[in-house]
């Protein structure tokens, strides 16, 4: 029988927001953003088990004590080879296909990536993600198969590919890979619902507060506040997106559209007249 797993990449170090996973939400209750995340998932009918993947580093001590005595299990692996977190956990646990999560990304749409579980498997992929989701929202299927692949050649890989997991997935012509869209309004794809900032935070905990008192659930529950408090959103919207971008002239064209919504026009100019 087939065994899928959710991993949940997660530390305690962090630029922006240091400790952010263990922070609850609703900010008055004590639930930790990652637990609400490993509860949503394990509402996933294909899920069959929940893992959090941190690092050795002693900054994560205090994660894994709180997942020890919740019952979390924990994989701890290199602080810089998130990759291989996934390979040796995959492995360890005899998965045959692995969910990736991330500890920034509390407000799952299960009935999405249940979806997108089923999607994957029977299109027998080795990489599977979503698309058309708030950012936050989508999510991301992979074979084990492939992780042991990438783990024999693990020596051969650049230090992105082990920082960023599914770069190679995206970027290796070996691998069957595929894209489930989701059919929502466009302007959804837009709303941050990730936590990296203070005020993604800020925003996060409101949701939560407002999603005690609803049916609502995951996109469904998204557009029920959007409709209502469409203000809301505009708390974290000039926040600025890390991604991993496939080729130079795509992530040129994200600096310019950073740099003019600042109103940096001379720098702006500069480098839309530049090759490449």
């Amino acid at each position: 029988m087939s065994k899928t797993l959710a991993v949940i990449q997660a530390r305690m170090a962090s630029e922006r927001f240091p400790g952010k996973i263990l922070e609850p939400l609703p900010a008055d209750s004590s639930v930790p953003m990652i637990k609400r995340i490993a509860e949503s998932a394990e509402d996933v009918p294909e899920i069959d088990e929940v893992l959090v993947a941190t690092t050795t580093d002693a900054s994560d001590d205090q994660l894994v004590s709180f997942c020890k005595n919740e019952n979390i299990p924990v994989w701890r692996g290199s602080v810089d080879n998130v990759l291989s977190r996934y390979c040796s956990a995959s492995e360890t646990y005899s998965a045959e296909t692995v969910v990736r999560l991330t500890g920034d990304n509390p407000l799952l749409d299960t009935d999405v990536l249940s979806a997108c579980i089923q999607y994957h498997q029977a299109e027998g992929n080795d990489y599977t993600n979503t698309k058309g989701l708030p950012i936050g929202m989508n999510c991301e299927v992979i074979s084990a198969s492939a992780l042991k692949k990438l783990s024999d050649e693990m020596d051969r890989l650049s230090r992105e590919e082990k920082e960023h997991v599914t770069l190679r997935f995206l970027n290796d012509k070996r691998f069957k890979k595929s894209t489930m869209k989701v059919e929502v309004p466009k302007v959804y794809a837009n709303l941050r619902l990730t936590v990296d900032y203070v005020s993604d935070y800020l925003l996060m905990n409101t949701l939560f507060l407002l999603k005690a008192n609803s049916e609502k659930n995951g996109m469904d529950f998204i557009e029920e506040v959007r409709n209502t408090r469409p203000w809301l959103f505009d708390a974290n919207r000039e926040n600025i997106q890390k991604k991993q971008f496939e080729s130079f002239s795509e992530e040129k064209e994200a600096a310019i559209d950073i740099l003019d919504r600042y109103d940096m026009k001379r720098i702006s100019a500069f480098l839309k007249k530049t090759n490449g």
